[in-house]
């Protein structure tokens, strides 16, 4: 476990003003090019883990994407505390039988690295706090 940071970033309020808050010890930092526009728009960022799918001979293409988040000062309560963010993405394939038998495998494949994923993320998250 890391010892606790904060960071100080800029946020757009009719100028730029300066505020310090804690920083999760998984956030990748807040580029000084990127203010939010209000305090209820600070995000803390982790780094994303991209689940792969292959169908048929094609190259793999990202299917599940986890990212670590929170928005500590969100109106949403439920967005205070981190969480994982996951996008799912997958363009249309044509496949064969066996081709759906590969993917059902590789599915029964990411389950397994979801759960991992899910043990990860719930030490990482624990570890940096809420805000």
């Amino acid at each position: 476990m890391s010892a606790p940071r904060t960071v100080t970033v800029g946020i757009l309020v009719r100028s730029l003003r300066r505020l310090t808050v804690p920083e999760p010890s998984w956030c990748l930092g807040h580029p000084e090019a990127r203010h939010p526009e209000a305090q209820v728009d600070l995000t803390h960022e982790g780094s994303p883990v991209s689940l792969d799918l292959r169908v048929g001979d094609e190259e793999p293409q990202p299917f599940l994407t986890l990212t670590p988040l929170s928005h500590p000062y969100s109106s949403a309560e439920d967005r205070r505390e981190p969480f994982v963010l996951v996008s799912v993405e997958l363009d249309d394939s044509a496949c064969s039988p066996a081709e759906l038998l590969d993917l059902a495998d590789q599915f029964a494949e990411h389950a397994a690295a979801l759960r991992a994923w899910s043990r990860y993320f719930s030490t990482l998250l624990a570890d940096g706090g809420s805000r």
